[in-house]
């Protein structure tokens, strides 16, 4: 989870952003690079962590981050404005929805927000144009300027960042989708050796 409810998530060159500060350092955080030998020219597609870019030589290697390139279906899937140029190293920024915001109703917040009016808090939206290409909405049949969320809502990110199928293609999820609750650890690492903490694992998170 990279952002929670009433968060502004952003993803700049890869590295994610929540309300203006920048992620921490994940070791184990990886993409996709393509990697050109500057002696033969020949380059490959290699998955790599942040964690190893230190050791690897780049007087002869040629490193460029794959998922640049905004070709492929990220929310909202709109073919125009602003957030036609979304990617996956490069997205948003994009407001989280909390219970009891309220926002303008318009093509834009729709596109972003429509799923969890409509799927996840069970309203009936629908979107009328006039003769003069006017645009209005209604919510369960009643005209409405703006909506007000239900439930908090969450943006998940998995640490392969290139390949994982995240918040950046489903969107939102809400917190009735959030079943149990962390009670202990299952498994943990030291971060600055990489050492198992065995003395850890298994015991109640408090």
């Amino acid at each position: 989870c990279v952002a929670v409810a009433g968060d502004s998530l952003a993803v700049v060159d890869g590295y994610v952003y929540c309300n203006g500060v920048k992620e921490r350092n994940v070791p184990n955080k990886q993409y996709i690079y393509k990697v050109t030998d500057r002696k033969s020219g020949r380059d490959s597609e290699q998955m790599i962590r942040d964690s190893e870019l230190a050791s690897i030589n780049t007087e002869r290697y040629n490193m460029q981050k794959v998922g640049s390139d905004a070709t492929v279906a990220l929310i909202p899937h709109l073919v125009d404005g602003a957030t036609a140029s979304w990617s996956l190293d490069n997205f948003g920024p994009l407001w989280v929805p909390k219970r009891g915001a309220t926002i303008p109703l318009n093509d834009e917040t729709m596109a972003l927000y429509g799923r969890c009016i409509n799927v996840y808090e069970h309203r009936s939206v629908k979107r009328i144009e006039d003769e003069n290409a006017a645009v209005r909405y209604l919510i369960d049949g009643k005209p409405a300027t703006e909506y007000t969320f239900l439930m908090d809502y969450y943006f998940m990110m998995g640490d392969n960042r290139h390949e994982s199928l995240d918040s950046r293609f489903w969107g939102f999820v809400p917190e009735d989708h959030i079943v149990g609750k962390a009670k202990y650890i299952w498994f943990s690492r030291d971060e600055a050796t990489g050492d198992i903490r065995w003395d850890r694992i298994f015991t109640k998170i408090e």
